[in-house]
């Protein structure tokens, strides 16, 4: 069984500093997002203003700079500051004979197309908003907009741990309060937070079910103000009868084939 959990904040919580994601992650995920690793400046102008919610009169927008009095576009200045910071770290090269081609160097490569913990990169975008592939304590803290609800799968405190590392039932409370800290802290007021954790985690060598999802339960009430306000009942129709060592070959537990949602409500 999984268990849906749904919570929200006891009073409103202030929301996060008001900024968007840096300009300078914009320009080098998108370097890091090319096809073969070459982009001109015109394309790294238009996908970083569309990354970074710029619009195109924003962009093409010119003022008078300097004694000359010359006129150019502060956004565009501001993404070529970044592309020549790429440059001195070593991660991209300009393309000999080329006017405006950048590629990546071999050191871009290792590290522009993988995801660093510390870096929040635009995964893709839909006109109904944007997915960000980053971690949840760089990229929550620095989002402008309230979060009415957040719905999230959290890893599961398995006993054999998946290859992305999930946390063991030891740790699993402060994993989740650490990790939900900056979603909670960016719920707008009457926010929801919906979680779905596993039920079917045991004592070891028993049928006992672990506590552990209780004991979560009184830690975001206690540690994140969250409330917990109803259950749900998903009878899902492709999960097999479970769980299967004591239900069906010990026969001390019943099989089942629903699971368990809570949800909560500010």
């Amino acid at each position: 069984m999984q268990v849906p959990l749904k919570f929200a904040a006891s009073s409103p919580i202030p929301a996060g500093p008001s900024s968007q994601l840096d300009l300078f992650d914009h320009v080098s995920s998108t370097y890091g997002s090319t096809h073969d690793g070459r982009l001109g400046n015109k394309t790294l102008y238009q996908t970083v203003a569309s990354r970074a919610g710029i619009s195109c009169d924003e962009l093409a927008s010119r003022v008078p700079i300097g004694r000359s009095r010359q006129e150019h576009s502060l956004l565009k200045r501001k993404i070529r500051w970044h592309q020549q910071t790429l440059k001195h770290l070593g991660l991209i090269e300009h393309v000999d004979g080329e006017r405006g081609l950048w590629r990546l160097t071999d050191l871009g490569e290792k590290k522009l197309r993988r995801a660093l913990p510390d870096v929040g990169m635009l995964a893709f975008s839909t006109d109904l908003g944007i997915a960000i592939w980053g971690s949840c304590q760089r990229v929550f803290p620095r989002l402008d907009t309230p979060i009415v609800l957040a719905i999230t799968s959290p890893p599961y405190p398995l006993r054999k741990p998946r290859a992305y590392g999930n946390p063991g039932e030891h740790e699993y409370v402060d994993f989740i309060c650490r990790t939900l800290e900056p979603v909670v802290a960016n719920l707008a007021p009457g926010g929801s937070l919906c979680l779905n954790v596993s039920n079917d985690i045991f004592e070891t060598g028993t049928p006992a079910r672990s506590l552990y999802l209780e004991r979560m339960l009184l830690a975001l009430h206690d540690r994140l103000g969250l409330h917990l306000m109803d259950r749900l009942v998903w009878h899902n129709k492709s999960k097999p009868p479970g769980p299967i060592q004591w239900a069906s070959k010990e026969r001390v537990q019943l099989n089942v084939a629903w699971e368990n949602g809570v949800l909560a409500h500010q």
